[in-house]
């Protein structure tokens, strides 16, 4: 007769001991996102970590612009330090519709023997119906926040640190009906040494931190 040889009953808790601490020490990788549960759906908080890093690449290319604008209307490249100080106002599109609209005061120091720009941003960011796609998904944001950002460049080529911080409120509604209005308070670091971009701050009460490349 064909005998089956049983697990011992001790051996068989300590296998299903290890295999629990197994999964609970797997489920604390979360994608470099440090976050405290939501109390509605943790997922859309992820997503809007992503919609700030993509609102701030569109910000971005509307400061990139106000940069050009000031330095070709920036003469006398024989001087120490040429100051430009300027107000503007300019918008860009969202990648679903909608806007982002930056009006800021703009302080720009170049110094021409050394081809080195330093330039300071202080005003409001507003995204009006701006749509944003995320996964299966589409989020339209509605915020109003301060914003405050520093470039430098030299020979037209970023050099340092090149920072944002926004802090304001927003209201995100997902198209599958799941919404979420809060404040919050970012700062986004872009390092051209290693070509990546860093969110952290508060998000709608929870702490985030994200790095991405460009």
């Amino acid at each position: 007769m064909e005998r089956t040889l049983e697990t011992p009953r001790p051996f068989r808790l300590l296998a299903t001991l290890a295999a629990g601490a197994w999964l609970l020490a797997g489920s604390g990788c979360s994608d470099g996102v440090t976050t405290t549960p939501s109390p509605v759906d943790d997922s859309l908080t992820s997503q809007m970590i992503d919609i700030a890093l993509e609102s701030d690449g569109i910000t971005d290319e509307i400061i990139g612009d106000e940069i050009g604008t000031a330095a070709a209307g920036s003469a006398a490249a024989d001087e120490d330090l040429v100051v430009t100080d300027r107000s503007f106002s300019r918008t860009r599109s969202c990648p679903g519709g909608g806007t982002v609209e930056v009006n800021a005061d703009h302080h720009r120091e170049f110094a021409p023997a050394t081809a080195t720009m330093e330039a300071t941003f202080s005003g409001d960011r507003t995204r009006t119906d701006c749509v944003f796609y995320t996964d299966e998904y589409t989020v339209t944001v509605n915020s109003a926040s301060q914003l405050d950002a520093f470039r430098r460049r030299v020979a037209g080529i970023p050099d340092g640190l090149q920072t944002a911080s926004y802090a304001g409120s927003i209201h995100a509604l997902r198209s599958d009906g799941e919404e979420r209005s809060c404040d919050f308070s970012v700062e986004v670091v872009r390092d051209p040494a290693t070509r990546t971009r860093t969110v952290s701050g508060d998000l709608c009460g929870n702490p985030v931190s994200r790095s991405v490349g460009y």
